[in-house]
């Protein structure tokens, strides 16, 4: 298995990974409700079809975020890499941010 870096090129890589079709990660009710923000990185091999085939959360991260932003990142569509022409499998890291909005202001009174 191919793993991605930068400054492939000289390497062989004919084209590198890119995301055909990302589905969003939801905030999970429950931890919108409970002010449960935070950042997941998931670890991600790309199958040479381009299908996320596995993951893997790396590091911490809240257990319902990480469900979400897994469950999301598995169902992305790649362009697979190709080495020296053939689509090849890589491992790729996709961040997932998951922030609650601000509070809206309320209106200034007026009179």
């Amino acid at each position: 298995m191919k793993e991605s870096a930068p400054g492939e090129g000289a390497l062989g890589l004919d084209q590198p990974t890119r995301v055909l079709h990302a589905v969003p990660s939801p905030y999970p009710g429950e931890a919108r409700r409970a002010g449960i923000e935070g950042r997941v990185l998931v670890e991600m091999e790309v199958d040479e079809r381009g299908n996320v085939a596995r993951t893997m959360v790396v590091g911490e991260a809240p257990k319902l975020l990480a469900d979400a932003a897994v469950s999301a990142l598995t169902q992305w569509k790649f362009r697979p890499h190709t080495y020296r022409g053939a689509p090849v499998k890589v491992r790729l890291r996709q961040p997932i941010t998951f922030k609650l909005d601000p509070p809206d202001e309320p209106a200034p009174l007026t009179r």
